[in-house]
C-alpha cells in the first residue's frame, strides 16, 4: 500500500464524518466492497482449503512438455507428472547432464528427454515438430519467415515406447528453465550478464508460449510458468533477476486474462530460494567474481572495491542461509496446478509464515522496504528470517 492509499482513505474518514450526505453514500459503496472481497475471499479459501474433494484431471493421453529437467525443479517435477501418469517430454539443456541420464536410467515409457535450449529457435521447431507428430495438430505459426510443422518428420530415438502418434494432447506447458546471476546492477554489462538471464527467463520462455499455445487451445490446458518471489519484493543484488521475473508475472497476469476466453488456465508458482543448483554458493561466488572482475575500476573504487566484494560475498552467504531444502513445495504446486480442476492463479511456495513476511514487506512504506532489502539489512531482521526458515 502505498502513501496515495493513506491519503484517499483519511480524505474518505473526513468526509464521512464532517459530510453527513457524503458520509451515507460512502458507507453503501465500503459496504459493497466489503461484501464483494470477502466474498471472493471466502470462496477462494473453500475452493482451495482441502477440505473439500478435489477433481482432478485424468492424465490418459495427455502429453506435459517441461523446461529446464536437468536439475532442480524441472528434474523433479517431469518424474513426479510421469508417476502420476502423464506421458512426458523433459527439455534439457544436454544430452550429456546428469539430470538427462538420470532421467532416461528409468527407462520409462510414458517418459522422453529432448534437447531443449530455450533460447534456440531450431531447438524449439523440433520440439514443435515432435508435439505435432505425437497429437497429429499442426499449428499455423505466426510467423511467414519460419517454415510450417511438419507431422511427418521422424524421431526414432523419441517413441513412447509404443504407437501413440497423434492419440495424445499437450495438456500443460510448464516454462521452468531459469538463470540466475546474483550481481549489483552496474557490474558487469549487458552482453555478457544481463541479456543471458533475460534470454532464458523472458524471452526464452516468451519464445515457448508463443510456439506450444495452439496446441493448448486444442485441449484447453494449462499454462504453467515459474517465477520467483523476488517479483514481489525487488532485494539488492537480484535487481536483474528480478528484472525477469517480473516480466514473467507480467506476461502471465496478461495471458490469464487474453486466454480466459479460450478456456486456458495461466497459472505462476512463486518459490522462494530453494536448495537448488540454481542457488549453489560456490558458483554464485564464482559468477561474482567473474563479473566483479571484469567491471570498470573506476566503477569498483566508487563502490569500495575489494571491501565491497567481501561484503557482497558475506551478503550472499547470508542469503544462502535462508534457503528451503525440501524442493517438493514446489513440485507440489505445479502438480496442483497442472492436475487440480480449479488451480490457483499464484502459488506461493514458502513456509506459512515466510508468506506472511514477504506479504508484510509489500505493505510497508518504500523507505523501510528499502533498508530491510539493502545489501546490508539490519542483522536481527536476518537472524528473523533465518529463525522463520529453520522452524519450517
Amino acid at each position: 500500500m502505498n502513501k496515495n492509499f493513506w491519503f484517499t482513505l483519511l480524505a474518505f474518514i473526513f468526509m464521512y464524518i464532517y459530510i453527513p450526505e457524503i458520509g451515507a453514500i460512502i458507507r453503501v459503496i465500503g459496504v459493497f466492497i466489503f461484501l464483494c472481497q470477502l466474498s471472493a475471499v471466502l470462496s477462494n479459501q473453500i475452493v482451495h482449503s482441502g477440505y473439500l474433494p478435489k477433481l482432478l484431471i485424468p492424465p490418459t493421453n495427455r502429453l506435459v512438455l517441461v523446461t529446464g529437467c536437468d536439475s532442480g525443479f524441472g528434474l523433479a517435477t517431469a518424474r513426479r507428472l510421469e508417476s502420476y501418469g502423464f506421458y512426458v517430454l523433459a527439455g534439457v539443456l544436454s544430452d550429456e547432464s546428469d539430470g538427462c541420464k538420470y532421467l532416461n536410467s528409468f527407462g520409462s515409457k510414458r517418459l522422453r528427454t529432448i534437447k531443449l535450449d530455450v533460447t534456440k529457435q531450431e531447438d524449439v521447431d523440433d520440439a514443435i515438430n515432435l508435439v505435432a507428430r505425437l497429437t497429429n495438430f499442426k499449428p499455423i505459426l505466426n510467423d511467414p519467415k519460419r517454415s510450417q510443422p511438419n507431422a511427418e518428420r521422424k524421431f526414432p530415438k523419441l517413441t513412447f515406447g509404443h504407437q501413440i502418434d497423434g492419440d495424445l494432447e499437450l495438456w500443460a506447458l510448464i516454462n521452468n528453465a531459469g538463470l540466475a546471476q546474483f550481481t549489483p546492477f552496474e557490474f558487469g554489462t549487458i552482453e555478457e550478464d544481463l541479456k543471458p538471464m533475460f534470454e532464458v527467463n523472458v524471452f526464452g520462455l516468451t519464445r515457448l508460449t508463443k510456439a506450444f499455445l495452439p496446441f493448448l487451445r486444442q485441449s484447453k490446458g494449462r499454462l504453467v510458468n515459474v517465477g520467483s518471489v523476488t517479483d514481489r519484493v525487488t532485494i539488492s543484488g537480484l535487481t536483474g533477476y528480478s528484472m525477469s521475473k517480473h516480466a514473467v508475472r507480467s506476461l502471465t497476469d496478461g495471458l490469464r486474462q487474453e486466454l480466459h476466453e479460450f478456456n486456458i488456465k495461466a497459472i505462476l508458482i512463486e518459490p522462494t530460494l530453494y536448495k537448488t543448483p540454481i542457488s549453489n554458493l560456490d558458483q554464485l561466488i564464482k559468477k561474482f567474481n567473474t563479473t566483479f572482475e571484469r567491471t570498470d575500476q573506476i566503477i569498483r573504487d566508487d563502490y569500495g572495491d575489494e571491501t565491497y566484494r567481501k561484503e557482497f560475498t558475506a551478503h550472499l552467504k547470508k542469503m544462502i542461509l535462508l534457503t528451503r531444502n525440501n524442493i517438493e513445495e514446489v513440485v507440489n504446486s505445479v502438480e496442483d496446478a497442472v492436475i487440480n480442476s480449479t488451480p490457483r492463479d499464484q502459488y506461493w511456495c514458502a513456509s506459512g509464515l515466510q508468506k506472511f513476511l514477504f506479504w508484510f514487506i509489500e505493505q510497508l512504506s518504500i523507505e523501510i522496504t528499502d533498508r530491510l532489502c539493502t545489501i546490508k539489512p539490519p542483522q536481527t531482521f536476518v537472524d528473523f528470517v533465518q529463525k522463520i526458515n529453520d522452524s519450517s
